[in-house]
């Protein structure tokens, strides 16, 4: 299997020799598939809530939310705070609002894989089918992290089957069990998928072409935050996710801070 490393910003053309999985020998085997949920929301938001009620259910009431990956994009407004929001969500938020061709009116707007806008009223639904049509991907992700509690770093591995063109590389940190205000909810609700920060360029980072059954291999992306939760670590993720021209997601993976996420492939 052919493998390339790069370590950004700058470039590094080394190539590291790493030892298969004994699961990686087959090509043929296909990677588990799972959809990204983006959450553009905050704590003063009225409406806020009961959006966040349905992406946990959609989470935890049926075996396929094992196969969902949240990230909530926290974004003050002109008028109100969200101690949740960082400095990169306004330009997170006004990317998206460019993706959604002004589909994005007002908060929360919800959607899935970049360009499927979700509703309360079906989202589990529709979610569900999706993930029920699309049990594998050609793309597979593999995460490690080095994480202190307030930077450090996340190496990522890409592998396809299929030769895949002009794609980018997303990497999130995000954080669970904040205890923080929501608007109509007090002061004690728990928060959780928090964005804490995004590494490199917010539209995303050049993965270019990953040829059938090569791997790429992008070392050491810097990370750094600020994390509010009384567990810290403990409840600190890394997601990554891919998109290819048109934006659209093409799979996504989650690990736990300092863990590694090896492929995961389809039983």
């Amino acid at each position: 299997m052919k493998k390339t490393t790069t370590t950004e910003p700058q470039a590094n053309n080394n190539q590291n020799t790493i030892p298969k999985e004994d699961n990686q020998t087959d090509g043929k085997k296909q990677f588990v598939y799972k959809a990204y949920v983006e959450d553009v929301t905050g704590s003063w938001c009225s409406n806020c809530p009961p959006v966040i009620k349905i992406i946990n259910q959609v989470k935890t009431a049926n075996e396929l939310g094992k196969r969902v990956v949240v990230v909530a994009v926290h974004n003050n407004n002109l008028r109100y705070f969200d101690p949740m929001h960082i400095d990169k969500s306004n330009s997170i938020v006004k990317y998206y609002r460019y993706l959604e061709k002004d589909n994005m009116t007002g908060f929360p707007y919800f959607a899935m894989n970049r360009h499927q806008q979700l509703y309360k009223s079906n989202a589990g639904q529709n979610i569900y089918t999706h993930l029920e049509k699309t049990p594998s991907s050609p793309l597979g992700i593999k995460i490690s992290s080095e994480l202190t509690e307030t930077e450090g770093n996340v190496s990522v591995s890409f592998q396809s089957q299929v030769r895949l063109e002009n794609l980018k590389y997303h990497i999130f940190i995000v954080e669970d069990n904040v205890i923080d205000y929501q608007f109509g909810v007090g002061s004690n609700f728990e928060h959780n998928d928090v964005l804490r920060d995004c590494s490199g360029n917010i539209k995303g980072n050049s993965l270019g072409t990953l040829e059938a059954n090569a791997e790429v291999i992008k070392n050491k992306q810097p990370v750094s935050y600020k994390l509010l939760s009384t567990g810290k670590l403990n409840n600190v993720r890394v997601v990554v996710f891919v998109t290819d021209a048109s934006n659209k997601v093409i799979n996504v993976q989650e690990a736990k801070a300092n863990t590694t996420q090896d492929y995961q492939y389809v039983k």
